[in-house]
């Protein structure tokens, strides 16, 4: 096995569903160039948490060693998603009378209001995972970067991500223990978000929904950043358990059918339409009715839309169905169901499409990534690539969402 490439970073997803690591670099015009992938079901996640420790640390080392096979290098050290229902968000306010207005406002200022950030009193067991700046106010003038500006009083908004300790130890655990090194934790929707959406999307106003097997994920964009996160326990895991309790089939043979011919809505499909499951272990073939099928479909899309709705409404903004321009983006596997997208904008009256990782990954290689389904993977890749170029520089690490917090989130690793 060859050693690890200095210029190679490793993106590892621990979804519900899959594990996927994705290897690759960036060539000379800044695109990713997948070398290596690896996937295997996922045990031991249940709604985007490690349930199972020795299960998950199981499927990290299938996934981790089949993308080192693939790309004959050697695996050390990888950048990890985080999700699931324990993550939340809140907004906060810092605010400084500066004692030298006459002089220019420099990088050491925003770290000191970082900092003082940072030693915020959270609930019992939550930790701040993210600290992302949204806007600076300077003597009343609002910027989105005060450096270089004069002024006395200096303030600064930020949209906080917060997580429960433990999932951070768990996720930490599980690499620490499948003798990997943790090169840092991004929330999963901001790694999608940079994987899918552009930055007019961003400044326009944008809610990302990413529907995975346990969990959807949802982040609420407007004028080039984050206004809201949020994650609902609901994911295509639900409408496959639905479909087996209603035709009384196997989990698998759910599965399939979802993925070959569930469609979002009944309206979308012909009356006389039915698929047959061959006969197993002794019952008779089964003729089963798309047009129910997609009536199973329909009713788990629909709770899942309204606590989307739920969450845009409370997202921060006024009117927000109105000012977020660019409306829904959904990816994800669940972003594949037949008619979703048409489904969601009558329901929310918002426009929708489905969004991949095309802008962020070369058009050549040999893998086929440029599917919804690798949306978080693709970026995680990302975001470990920004980590190792900016380990040799010093202008401004803390600036990129993530970097902030690196060094707190592995003191938290470090006591496991």
């Amino acid at each position: 096995m060859a050693k690890k490439n200095k210029d190679i970073a490793v993106g590892l997803d621990i979804g519900t569903t899959k594990v996927a690591a994705l290897v690759g670099k960036k060539n000379i015009k800044g695109k990713i160039e997948v070398v290596g992938f690896g996937q295997t079901e996922s045990m031991g996640v249940q709604n985007g948490m490690i349930s199972e420790m020795s299960q998950s640390i199981k499927s990290i080392c299938m996934a981790v060693d089949k993308a080192s096979k693939s790309c004959g290098i050697e695996i050390r050290e990888v950048l990890a998603g985080i999700a699931g229902q324990y993550i939340g968000s809140r907004q906060h306010s810092t605010t400084v009378k500066r004692s030298k207005p006459e002089k220019a406002i420099q990088d050491y200022e925003l770290d000191q209001m970082i900092s003082e950030v940072t030693s915020l009193t959270m609930e019992p067991g939550n930790q701040i995972l993210n600290i992302l700046p949204q806007q600076y106010i300077v003597d009343g003038l609002a910027t989105m970067n005060p450096l270089g500006l004069y002024g006395a009083d200096l303030v600064a908004n930020y949209h906080l991500v917060l997580g429960k300790i433990a999932a951070i130890k768990n996720v930490g655990r599980c690499i620490l223990d499948s003798k990997l090194k943790l090169l840092g934790l991004t929330l999963e929707p901001l790694a999608s978000s940079a994987a899918i959406l552009s930055d007019q999307e961003r400044l326009n106003g944008v809610v990302l929904v990413d529907i995975g097997g346990g969990t959807t994920d949802i982040a609420v964009f407007k004028d080039g950043f984050i206004r809201h996160n949020a994650v609902i326990a609901m994911g295509g895991m639900l409408i496959t358990k639905d479909i087996q309790e209603e035709f009384k089939i196997l989990f698998n043979q759910a599965e399939e059918l979802k993925k070959k011919v569930g469609c979002a809505t009944p309206v979308a499909v012909r009356d006389n339409r039915n698929i047959i499951l061959p006969p197993f272990k002794g019952r008779k073939e089964l003729k089963i009715s798309i047009k129910k099928l997609a009536e199973i479909i329909e009713v788990r899309l629909k709770k899942l839309i309204q606590e989307v709705i739920y969450e845009i409404n409370h997202c921060g903004l006024e009117n927000p169905k109105n000012v977020l321009i660019n409306g829904i983006v959904l990816t994800g596997g669940g972003s594949l169901m037949h008619h979703i997208v048409p489904f969601f904008e009558y329901h929310t009256g918002m426009e929708t499409k489905t969004g991949q990782p095309s802008h962020l990954l070369t058009k050549q290689g040999k893998f086929d990534l440029d599917s919804p389904i690798y949306s978080t993977v693709v970026g995680l890749l990302n975001e470990a690539l920004f980590h190792i170029e900016s380990k040799p520089k010093r202008n401004r690490k803390k600036k990129h969402y993530t970097a902030a917090l690196e060094e707190k989130i592995s003191q938290v690793i470090e006591q496991v």
